[in-house]
């Protein structure tokens, strides 16, 4: 009788693998990459930017990507500064590096590698909400190459910071097993969209009426390769 319970058990698995791949597949056709990448050490980048003239490098938050600040790069564009804007390493259509943890210090010296790359010197970098932590990493790092530093709303104190001990779906996928598990076979199912609903709510909460925002949209954001 076990062996007809692992079976089933095997065959539920390999459905609901294949039906977050498939929701994957049609989250990445909607929302496609609108901008170019650069590749360093084995990690392709995605970023958009527009512009010439002092180069201010926008680095977006927690569930966002680069297309978050795409006003921005057109007003700053407008004002005649070259304006970049990155997927951070493992989010919207940036990869995530295998085989290391993706700390601030890791995705400062991608970003950093990146810049150099593309030819671009002694930039402003702005850092938003999650990301003021990665920009201070950056100019600990760097302090030479840079202009200069700005932080939105940033997060660079754990005291008081409501994603210090990581939000629900951050907790799954990154337990041993258990994350994979969860990863491949229910982030797109309706506990996945719930996990995602609840961690848009508590970050945008009270000045955001997250309502408006389903499920799969939540989704679309948080399976992009973010966790």
């Amino acid at each position: 009788m076990w062996i007809w319970a692992l079976l089933l058990l095997a065959i539920a698995l390999g459905g609901f693998i294949l039906y977050n791949r498939y929701k994957f597949k049609q989250a990445e056709l909607k929302f496609p990459p609108n901008g170019r990448f650069v590749t360093v050490e084995g990690v392709r980048l995605h970023y958009i930017s527009k512009g010439s003239g002092k180069p201010v490098v926008l680095i977006h938050g927690g569930v966002l990507t680069g297309n978050d600040f795409e006003r921005v790069i057109e007003i700053a564009a407008g004002k005649g500064y070259r304006a970049i804007a990155f997927d951070r390493p493992g989010y919207g259509h940036s990869e995530r590096p295998d085989s290391e943890n993706v700390t601030p210090f890791v995705q400062a010296r991608l970003i950093h590698a990146a810049l150099k790359e593309l030819g671009i010197e002694k930039p402003i970098l702005v850092g938003h909400s999650w990301s003021g932590t990665l920009v201070l990493s950056y100019a600990l790092l760097y302090p030479q190459d840079l202009e200069g530093i700005v932080t939105l709303g940033a997060a660079m104190y754990k005291e008081g910071y409501p994603a210090e001990n990581g939000d629900p779906i951050s907790k799954l996928v990154t337990t041993p097993v258990i994350g994979d598990l969860v990863l491949h076979t229910l982030l797109r199912s309706p506990l996945g969209t719930f996990l995602a609903d609840r961690t848009l709510q508590a970050t945008f909460a009270p000045g955001i009426d997250t309502s408006r925002l389903s499920g799969s949209d939540s989704c679309a954001v948080a399976s992009t390769g973010a966790v």
